[in-house]
């Protein structure tokens, strides 16, 4: 009988030497340049709450946040939610004799300043009415 010639198995992975290391160096690669992508070509920064009146303007983004606050406590009414809601976008509030006074400073572009004051005015201690004042000025 004739001898069979068998396939014997080889072993490894049937590829060049170095071949994995390199796909992985090369994978690593991409990944390192995704990632610097990602990291410099997005805004991280998040929008403040009041940036949404900020970009409207001083004159329509002031008359925005007045119209806002009288929904939230009309004349006649407590002036807690308008002051809450205030805090909530960022202002100092403080008490005064016949009011409340709401202010907020930020950096603006370059060397200005945003600021943002909201007067609520009160008749024995229910709302009068609300002003709304937008400034940016230089530092």
């Amino acid at each position: 009988m004739a001898r069979e010639q068998g396939t014997s198995a080889t072993r490894g992975s049937g590829l060049e030497p170095g071949t994995l290391r390199r796909g992985g160096l090369a994978a690593l690669l991409l990944a390192c340049v995704v990632a610097g992508i990602a990291w410099f070509a997005f805004d991280r920064r998040q929008d403040s709450p009041i940036e949404a009146y900020l970009r409207q303007g001083p004159a329509a983004g002031a008359a925005a946040l007045q119209a806002d606050l009288l929904a939230a406590s009309p004349p006649g009414t407590p002036p807690a939610p308008a002051v809450q809601r205030l805090e909530g976008l960022g202002f100092a509030c403080i008490r005064l004799e016949e009011a409340w006074r709401c202010t907020r400073a930020e950096p603006g572009e370059g060397r200005r300043i945003r600021r943002a004051e909201a007067v609520i005015a009160l008749d024995r201690e229910v709302t009068r009415s609300v002003a709304v004042r937008f400034a940016e000025e230089a530092r």
